[in-house]
């Protein structure tokens, strides 16, 4: 028998290496260190150059990337695997072990060197054929580094993307921080700080029955689930945001978004931006429009958002809505317009707080005492999905909804609530709610001692 000559160079570069998603080789990095129980990893990109503008980071050459973590150093098992083509783990319930994925950084390099503990494993061609070499080194790394020298040099990935990847990950990996660099000769900089902070125990939830554990083809089997918050800190430099963003679909647009917007930023390359809670986002907004664009590209993400039921009911608790008090509507607007009469009182509030004006009539009575959601069509209906009401249904499910004074005149009381009983028979509102509201203003006159000159 003969055996099959194979030409390795072909194989990795033409097969392994070209996988169907955006940023696999990273996608594989970062899910290997969360298996190894890793805390941190960190992605840094190696330039000769000399760089004094961040902005040029965009353009500037790359010879080196090296990724590392602080999980458990490397055991047998993982360096032959590692040298094994296609072994991967023969435990197929567990994702992102070294394996064929590995081969992934064959696209960037053809010398790639794995540190792990006191052992070192690099890899190089020798004509068509992939050899391997391990060596021992007094030099202990804890966890593992990764060094892939570039064939040639390149440039950085397309920041703005890659920045959004990165947040998407790190949302779905088990690692609790993420950190991006580049290296240029005369200084480092830091890009990128993902980090997450654990607020309190998992909470054990029952599977409902309703749902199958198995995954259809038996793989998976979910045996409990649990529930930890957590609190999400993003900082980044400002030079990696440089490039135009848009609202268009996907992950990494919301990616985008979420650096962009939830944010108190400079605007300047050279500082870095934080992520704060919605509070300290809107106060360093430079204006409600600002935060408006936040809102409604929420809104216009309702689809992706509506499918994860326990983010809708924190978002239908959370103050993070805008709303308006003491909106100064004029008499003569008897047609709600866009943004009409906005000039009150801007803060964040919970969809409870909050009511939606449709109509202006009611509302230029109740004014002074509702905080008023953002009059525009995308907002609306968002605010709606939310549990935020319209002022006309709250009229109707509450017998008196008027203005209150503190220790008025009985006389100045009792005009106003004529006039805002006026407003509601002009309205035409339901003969039901309007006699309701007549019986409570006949006990509140039955009350009143009417002074005699």
């Amino acid at each position: 028998k003969n055996t099959v000559s194979v030409n390795h160079k072909a194989l990795v570069t033409r097969a392994l290496t070209k996988y169907p998603v955006d940023f696999a080789l990273f996608r594989e990095l970062l899910q290997n260190s969360a298996d190894a129980q890793a805390h941190t990893a960190t992605i840094s990109f190696e330039s000769k150059e000399v760089i004094t503008d961040p902005l040029k980071l965009h353009q500037c050459s790359i010879s080196k990337l090296s990724f590392s973590n602080d999980g458990l150093e490397f055991i047998n098992d993982d360096w032959n695997r590692l040298r094994e083509i296609a072994s991967g783990n023969p435990n197929e319930t567990k994702i992102g072990a070294f394996g064929v994925g590995f081969y992934s950084v064959f696209e960037l390099t053809d010398e790639p060197l794995v540190h792990s503990g006191n052992s070192i494993m690099s890899f190089q061609y020798e004509g068509v054929q992939l050899q391997y070499f391990v060596n021992q080194t007094t030099a202990f790394h804890k966890g593992t580094l990764i060094d892939l020298p570039y064939k040639a040099d390149g440039t950085l990935p397309d920041l703005v993307k890659f920045v959004g990847f990165l947040i998407q990950s790190f949302l779905l990996v088990n690692l609790m921080e993420v950190n991006l660099e580049v290296k240029c000769a005369n200084k480092t900089y830091p890009l990128l700080n993902l980090s997450k902070q654990r607020n309190n125990v998992a909470d054990m939830i029952s599977l409902p029955p309703s749902i199958n554990p198995k995954s259809p083809n038996g793989v998976f089997k979910v045996q409990r689930l649990g529930r930890t918050d957590y609190k999400i800190s993003i900082k980044y430099l400002n030079a990696t945001q440089s490039a135009p963003l848009t609202l268009s679909s996907g992950w990494f647009s919301l990616g985008k978004q979420i650096v962009k917007s939830l944010s108190q930023s400079s605007g300047d390359p050279n500082d870095y931006t934080s992520t704060e809670d919605p509070q300290m986002v809107f106060r360093n907004a430079e204006d409600t429009e600002s935060y408006e664009l936040l809102l409604a590209y929420l809104a216009a993400n309702w689809d992706s958002i509506k499918a994860n039921t326990q983010l809708v009911e924190s978002l239908k608790v959370s103050p993070f809505l805008l709303g308006y008090k003491h909106i100064n509507i004029p008499q003569e607007h008897t047609e709600k317009e866009n943004g009409a009469g906005l000039a009150g009182e801007a803060s964040l509030y919970s969809s409870k707080q909050l009511v939606i004006v449709d109509n202006v009539i009611i509302f230029n009575q109740f004014k002074g005492k509702v905080i008023s959601a953002p009059q525009t069509e995308i907002l609306e209906p968002f605010y709606s999905r939310l549990g935020v009401p319209n002022l006309t249904s709250l009229l109707k499910q509450t017998v008196y909804f008027g203005t209150e004074v503190d220790k008025p005149e009985e006389t100045e009381v009792l005009s106003k609530r004529v006039k805002e009983r006026l407003g509601l028979f002009l309205d035409n509102t339901s003969k039901q709610v309007a006699r309701k509201s007549l019986n409570f203003d006949v006990k509140f006159i039955s009350q009143i001692e009417f002074k005699r000159e």
